[in-house]
C-alpha cells in the first residue's frame, strides 16, 4: 500500500488487480456462458473510463450500462466491444443514437418497441446500410420494476406480430432475490424465464442471446447461466452471497489522516446535539469526511474505523466534513495528527460500512465522493 504522507487528507485506492482478478472469477463460474460486465454509475462510483479499458484487458467484450449518455462515454473507450443500453430507448432520437453508434437498446415495453420501430423506418427508408440496428427484448418475470410486464406479454403472445421486424438479438430479464440463494422467487422467475424461452424461440428465426444472471444470480447455478451473465457489484468487491464468506477480492480502501486530537472528561459531549457522552477520561480525534464524502449519517454511533489492528469506534453524529472517533485505547504514537485512519479497508470492508449504515454496498460505493484523492493500484 503506497505511503500518503504529503498528500490530500482523504484517499481512496482503488485496486485495479483486484477489479480485473474478480471479473475473471466470475468469468469462470460463468462458463460456458460468457460474461459481460455492468458498468452503469460510472462503474459503481469508481470510474468507467478506467475500467472499462481495464476489464477489455482481460477478455471483457460486453458491458452494460443505465443511460444513452454511459452508452456513447463506453462507446467512445471501445469502438469493438458490445454495449447494451438498459433505458435509453425513450424518444426517436435516443433510438437514432443507438443506430448511430451501434449500440444496443434494451427495450422495456411495448412504447420503446414502437419508438424502436420508427426508428428502423427512418433508418430502412433513408438507406443507412452502415447503420447498426439490433435490439434487446427485456422481459419482467418478477422483479416489477422494468421489464415487458405480464399484461404486455400477453399482448404479444396474442400478436407475435409486434416483434416481428425489429431486430432482435436477446431476451434479457433482472432477478428480484439472488443474493438469498434459497429464495422461492429465484425458482419462480427461472421457470417464467424458461417458458418464455421456449415460446420466444419458436417466435424468431434467428439465433437469440438469453441473459438472467446478475452477480448474485452466477452463484445460484448453472440454469441460471443461459448465453451471458451480467455481473457487476461483484466486480467491485460487493459481495454476491450475503450468507457467505465473500470470495471477491476488496478493490477499495479508503483511507484519512487525524486532523485533530482533544482530549476529554467524563460526561463531555462530542458533536451536534450532544448524542455521545464521553464515560471516562480520553481522547477524540477529527478527519475529514462526512457525508458530503458518501459516509452516511445513518452510521453514526454504529460504524468503526481502524489503525493497523485497532478497531475504533465511530462516536457522536457525524457531520458534513467530519468524523469524531475515541482513539482513547489506541497508542498515542499510532494516533496523532497526521496518524492514518483506514476508513474502509482489510479490517473493514463496504459490506461492512453498508451494514453498519443500514443500507448495502451499492450504495457505498456509487456514493464514494469526488474530494477524495484517488489512487489506481
Amino acid at each position: 500500500m503506497p505511503q500518503t504522507e504529503g498528500i490530500q487528507n482523504t484517499t481512496l485506492f482503488i485496486d485495479s488487480v483486484s477489479i480485473k482478478d474478480n471479473w475473471q472469477t466470475l468469468n469462470l463460474k460463468s462458463m460456458p456462458a460468457a460474461t459481460a460486465a455492468v458498468v452503469k454509475s460510472d462503474a459503481y462510483g469508481l470510474g468507467a473510463n478506467k475500467i472499462i479499458p481495464l476489464l477489455i484487458t482481460v477478455g471483457c467484450n460486453t458491458f452494460f450500462v443505465a443511460t444513452i449518455e454511459e452508452a456513447l462515454n463506453a462507446r467512445y473507450l471501445t469502438k469493438q466491444a458490445e454495449v447494451y443500453v438498459v433505458f435509453g430507448n425513450n424518444t426517436l432520437e435516443e433510438a437514432e443514437v443507438c443506430l448511430e453508434n451501434n449500440i444496443t437498446p434494451v427495450l422495456n415495453h411495448l412504447g420503446q418497441i414502437e419508438i424502436w420501430r420508427k426508428a428502423l423506418k427512418i433508418n430502412n427508408e433513408a438507406r443507412l446500410e452502415t447503420k447498426k440496428s439490433k435490439a434487446w427484448l427485456h422481459f419482467d418475470t418478477g422483479m416489477t420494476r422494468l421489464g415487458i410486464p405480464k399484461q404486455e406479454l400477453e399482448k404479444i403472445r396474442n400478436n407475435p406480430t409486434i416483434v416481428n421486424n425489429l431486430n432482435i438479438s436477446g431476451i434479457m430479464s433482472h432477478l428480484a432475490c439472488s443474493d438469498i440463494v434459497n429464495h422461492s422467487t429465484n425458482y419462480e422467475q427461472l421457470t417464467h424465464f424458461n417458458h418464455l424461452r421456449l415460446w420466444m424461440n419458436t417466435q424468431f428465426d434467428t439465433y437469440l442471446n438469453w441473459s438472467l444472471a446478475n452477480s448474485s444470480g452466477i452463484f445460484l447455478g448453472k440454469e441460471y447461466h443461459f448465453d451471458i451473465t451480467r455481473p457487476g457489484a461483484s466486480i467491485y468487491g460487493i459481495n454476491p452471497q450475503l450468507d457467505q464468506k465473500n470470495i471477491m477480492k476488496d478493490v477499495v480502501r479508503l483511507q484519512a489522516k487525524i486532523l485533530q486530537v482533544q482530549r476529554v472528561d467524563t460526561n463531555q459531549t462530542v458533536g451536534y446535539g450532544g448524542t455521545y457522552t464521553v464515560k471516562k477520561p480520553g481522547r477524540i480525534a477529527t478527519i475529514g469526511l462526512g457525508y458530503a464524502d458518501g459516509y452516511f449519517r445513518a452510521a453514526s454511533g454504529s460504524a468503526q474505523v481502524y489503525i493497523r489492528d485497532f478497531r475504533i469506534p465511530v462516536v457522536g453524529r457525524i457531520s458534513m466534513d467530519l468524523i469524531t472517533l475515541d482513539i482513547t485505547d489506541v497508542p498515542e504514537k499510532d494516533s496523532h495528527v497526521g496518524s492514518i485512519v483506514d476508513v474502509i479497508g482489510p479490517n473493514y470492508s463496504v459490506d461492512k460500512l453498508a451494514q453498519d449504515s443500514g443500507t448495502i454496498g451499492y450504495e457505498i460505493l456509487t456514493s464514494l465522493g469526488k474530494r477524495y484523492k484517488r489512487i489506481w493500484l
